[in-house]
């Protein structure tokens, strides 16, 4: 039996976003524990795509991608140093959805590490 560690509101977090998903009329939602179930999924769902994949594709079809998203859980709806180091395109704004003290979603303009705009949006 695997390992896993679960971040403090995870499975909170986990419900908001699946109840986002059923309010926009997709229903199939999958879930993974780990890596091969993962990479099992990713084959049998050809639709299901990484971030990296989504890129070259929008790339490929001249499309330009405006924003991406993660959570946080247990932490406000900002930008760690870690998010702050991985935001590397300029021209899309970072969206981060977090259930701490009720349910936030900021989005920021982030540019050389440095956050140049913030939006609130919940």
């Amino acid at each position: 039996m695997g390992k896993n560690i679960l971040a403090e509101n995870q499975d909170l977090t986990r419900f908001a976003l699946e109840t986002l998903i059923r309010q926009k009329g997709n229903t199939d939602i999958y879930k993974v524990s780990d890596k091969a179930g993962l990479i099992q999924l990713l084959k049998e769902h050809e639709d299901a795509v990484d971030q990296f994949a989504a890129l070259r594709y929008a790339r490929s079809k001249g499309l330009k991608i405006l924003a991406n998203w993660h959570s946080h859980p247990a932490s406000p709806s900002r930008p760690s140093q870690e998010d702050l180091r991985l935001a590397n395109d300029p021209t899309i704004r970072y969206a981060i959805l977090s259930l701490h003290d009720g349910v936030h979603l900021n989005s920021f303009k982030i540019v050389g590490g440095e956050i140049v705009d913030k939006e609130v949006h919940l």
